[in-house]
């Protein structure tokens, strides 16, 4: 059946076009033309297609500007640290000079320190040149006393028989009130002695406060001179210190004498009661002893 409309076509004669229709189908046909939205929609298609390769450039671009930033802020802090190392060791090397002098300072002090100690011991020196040569200057006053003293002694002998019985009683008291007198005064300066460099005072006034009253270094004979009550009121002693900064080891060193009686005090704190047989002279040391007259 098919066959035969296609064989029917076939011989059907052709039909001929009008010759105006080709021009009046082309003056039919209007093209559209190209509006705004689609330029729009075109570039949004064109920013949405290029965008990832825009994000990941200005990524890039944002990366090496942070990495320029580290890296300026890393120079930064690796110069600060030198500065740091520079000033720590310019600290560390204040800090030595500063310990240097200050260890200089200490050795300066400690050499001023012993040059004062050499010249205080100096000015003692001084003065004990000073005080030896002032007993140096009473010795022959002290020899002319004790002559004076003997041959008191051998008078008093002489006129033992002829003096009355309480006048021998009264000078024998008073003498053995010289010799407690004379111990406590002793005593006193061997205290004195422990507290100082163990060497006895040079005279009564240093060593008062270990003596309870000046009425101890006044010897109940001396009528010439007044007793003090109080350490204020004292106006010198009946005792002469022979041997002043003695040390109180000498046991057979003279410390103190008493010219009225011939009692003598000696260093180790004993007290003698010497007669004209004994006398009082210088050793080899130039410190004064008891003898036995020859």
């Amino acid at each position: 059946m098919n066959e035969r409309i296609e064989d029917l076509l076939r011989r059907a004669p052709k039909a001929k076009a009008p010759a105006e229709l080709a021009a009046k189908l082309k003056a039919d046909i209007t093209l559209p033309r190209a509006s705004a939205p689609a330029n729009t929609v075109d570039l949004w298609s064109g920013f949405r297609r290029w965008f990832p390769g825009f994000a990941t450039a200005a990524l890039f671009l944002t990366c090496l500007v942070a990495l320029g930033v580290q890296q300026r802020v890393l120079s930064q802090l690796r110069q600060e640290q030198k500065q740091l190392q520079a000033g720590a060791s310019e600290a560390q090397q204040l800090a030595e000079s500063k310990r240097a002098q200050q260890e200089q300072l200490r050795l300066q002090a400690a050499q001023l320190e012993r040059l004062r100690k050499d010249n205080a011991e100096l000015q003692q020196l001084r003065t004990e040149i000073t005080q030896l040569r002032e007993q140096l200057q009473q010795l022959p006053a002290l020899r002319a006393e004790r002559r004076r003293l003997a041959a008191q002694a051998k008078a008093m002998e002489t006129r033992s028989g002829d003096q009355d019985p309480f006048g021998v009683a009264q000078d024998k008291a008073q003498r053995i009130a010289c010799v407690s007198n004379l111990k406590q005064f002793v005593l006193g300066a061997r205290i004195w002695a422990n507290k100082h460099n163990k060497t006895l005072p040079p005279d009564v006034m240093t060593m008062c406060k270990e003596l309870y009253s000046p009425k101890v270094v006044v010897c109940p004979a001396d009528t010439n001179r007044p007793v003090a009550t109080s350490w204020p009121e004292f106006a010198g002693s009946s005792y002469t210190i022979l041997s002043p900064d003695v040390s109180p080891n000498r046991p057979e060193v003279v410390y103190v004498r008493c010219p009225i009686h011939n009692n003598v005090g000696m260093c180790d704190g004993s007290v003698t009661q010497l007669g004209p047989e004994h006398e009082i002279v210088k050793d080899e040391t130039d410190h004064w002893i008891v003898r036995r007259r020859q």
